[in-house]
């Protein structure tokens, strides 16, 4: 006898969910990273991100000396909106049928999950590396969005008026914005020389960045630039199954996601140097990849499961990191 959906949905719960969340986020380096630090709230109307900003009091004084103690309009605080992302797990009655038993639902089954989770952390993946997604949109605030500069009309989003990340305008409060480097563009390749420069506006004694991330051609364009010895970095168990190498020390990893155009748009390419101190991946501790129970539709022989999710990308100063961009992968 075939088993039934509530027992498919009892043996997902068992066997599948626990691990879930974490083969998710192992698929990109990235994410696994900020989601295996990030914080696990358990409710909140929006993230609360404690922001850092340059303070405009105090200092040196002498004895008898009056402090400064007026009032200040500060921001002490970024506002997050949450991003809500669900993948479907559908089975039919006929595949129930054709894999019936414990062993058949267990081989249906392994497939089923992998996609779901490949589905799940490419769309994560997606809107991280995106330069359209903001506070206003449904996925996660991009990284071009949190990191983007103070220009009236921004650098990296291009959103007239100013990039707006956690509710803060950073053409309005200067200190809120990033740091960026355009490196020539047309003609103009990524090598070690134009990266360090890079390196060094953002490097503030022994606070610098923890992970350079860039797209596949950008980290073998890079690599191609150094001597055969200077290739590779050492595989740990943090960057192991990713191809890396290493910049001033700091693992360079590359990634599919991270935004490359060759020479088409070389302002859209990008290579990100992180400190992941003032990044975080927050995840709502009662939807971090939650099973809603397969269900039958009336009008077809098949079950639908849902997989939610709930969190969003925040940022703390985003002057502790560097976007790189205009440079060409086809050079």
């Amino acid at each position: 006898m075939a088993l039934t959906f509530d027992q498919i949905t009892a043996i997902t719960n068992k066997y599948y969910m626990p691990k879930f969340p974490e083969l998710v986020f192992k698929q990109n380096y990235l994410l696994k990273r900020l989601w295996g630090k990030g914080t696990r709230p358990s409710s909140g109307e929006s993230i609360k991100q404690p922001v850092m900003y340059q303070i405009s009091k105090g200092g040196a004084y002498r004895p008898y000396d009056t402090f400064d103690i007026s009032a200040e309009d500060q921001v002490t605080a970024a506002d997050f909106t949450w991003k809500y992302y669900e993948v479907p797990i559908t089975i039919s009655r006929d595949e129930t049928l054709k894999n019936d038993g414990p062993e058949g639902i267990r081989k249906l089954m392994d497939a089923k999950m992998q996609l779901a989770r490949e589905q799940m952390s490419q769309l994560l993946a997606n809107d991280l590396y995106s330069n359209s997604t903001n506070d206003s949109s449904a996925g996660l605030n991009g990284l071009d969005n949190l990191l983007d500069d103070a220009a009236a009309t921004s650098t990296l989003t291009g959103v007239v008026g100013g990039a707006v990340a956690g509710g803060i305008n950073k053409n309005q409060n200067i200190w809120w914005a990033g740091k960026i480097r355009s490196l020539g563009g047309t003609g103009i390749p990524l090598t070690y020389l134009l990266l360090n420069k890079a390196w060094f506006d953002v490097v503030d004694g022994n606070i610098k960045p923890t992970i350079l991330v860039g797209h596949n051609k950008s980290v073998q364009q890079y690599m191609s630039s150094q001597q055969s010895n200077q290739r590779y970095i050492k595989q740990d168990d943090l960057t192991a199954g990713f191809v890396s190498t290493e910049f001033n020390g700091t693992p360079f990893i590359a990634d599919l996601n991270v935004p490359d155009f060759g020479t088409t748009t070389e302002t859209r390419n990008r290579v990100y140097m992180l400190n992941e101190e003032y990044l975080d991946l927050v995840t709502h501790s009662k939807e971090n990849m939650r099973l809603r129970a397969f269900a039958e539709p009336i009008d077809q022989n098949v079950s639908v499961a849902h997989i939610f999710y709930a969190g969003n990308t925040t940022v703390s100063y985003p002057g502790r990191n560097m976007v790189v961009y205009n440079f060409d992968t086809d050079a």
